[in-house]
């Protein structure tokens, strides 16, 4: 289920061509048992500053939230990238008319030269109503 949405993501990051340009690429592991992750964008490297053009998928797949999922991640709210670290915070609220379900996705990564990509933790937060739910593991980053 990655690779069509890697390929399409990595399509739509880089689309926009221009030599100071790059590209971002986080995901969750394959076999990561709370979801399926993939967050993309371009990336300015000539000018200090977040991602553009982020989107992304991501499908909740722990029993309590099994029934979530989030087609389109496009609010990125923070980004830090500073002395080896990666870290992003996406915040989405569903659109009017869908079932209430807040979500708070926060990467921490940091680089590994050994592997040559960022390695890292997720945290996403879901609240629904009064009940909270917290979901955790593992996630590689990759910019170009």
């Amino acid at each position: 289920m990655k690779s069509p949405l890697l390929t399409m993501m990595v399509g739509l990051s880089l689309s926009s061509s221009a030599w100071a340009t790059g590209g971002l690429i986080c995901q969750s592991h394959e076999q990561d048992k709370n979801l399926d992750l993939l967050l993309s964008g371009g990336l300015s490297h000539t000018i200090p500053g977040s991602p553009f053009q982020v989107g992304g998928a991501l499908i909740i797949k722990s029993k309590d939230l099994a029934a979530h999922g989030i087609p389109n991640i496009d609010s990125l709210s923070q980004f830090w990238f500073e002395g080896g670290q990666l870290n992003l915070l996406v915040y989405r609220e569903p659109p009017v008319g869908e079932e209430f379900l807040s979500t708070t996705l926060i990467i921490k990564t940091r680089h590994s030269k050994r592997q040559g990509r960022y390695l890292g933790q997720y945290t996403l937060i879901a609240q629904q109503g009064d009940q909270s739910r917290t979901l955790k593991g593992s996630v590689t980053c990759e910019l170009d």
